[in-house]
């Protein structure tokens, strides 16, 4: 099915930058916590899921527990929450850029004159 999207080019751009996201989100959690080359590579991942992990911990978890670590679902935690963070963030990216340039073809092709349109004969 992903294929067939992608043939048709409906959304090449998105995936292309969607399986970026895949891969520095395990990358990242996978080293997580050394601190590295995984960091420069998945910087907005990071930081989205570094708010993820402290925004779930105050509303979903118990920010009075001396193990507030632990109080929230195992998907918000760290490091696991990098990969959802960075499927979200460049996901998200990959549509914007996606739709954006989708828009600017649609435009261009509007105002490109048609074949009939211009003097130009093309019989040699």
């Amino acid at each position: 099915m992903i294929s067939k999207i992608i043939s048709t080019g409906i959304g090449k751009i998105f995936f292309i930058i969607l399986a970026y996201g895949i891969f520095a989100g395990l990358f990242l959690g996978i080293t997580w916590p050394d601190e590295g080359i995984q960091i420069l590579l998945n910087v907005p991942g990071m930081l989205l899921g570094d708010q993820m992990h402290l925004t779930s911990v105050d509303m979903i978890g118990d920010p009075t527990s001396s193990d507030a670590f632990h109080t929230v679902p195992l998907i918000l935690r760290q490091p696991y929450v990098y990969l959802l963070s960075s499927i979200l963030f460049w996901g998200l990216l990959g549509f914007g850029i996606q739709c954006l340039i989708r828009r600017i073809q649609n435009n261009t092709k509007k105002y490109l004159p048609r074949h009939s349109d211009t003097n130009i004969d093309t019989k040699f």
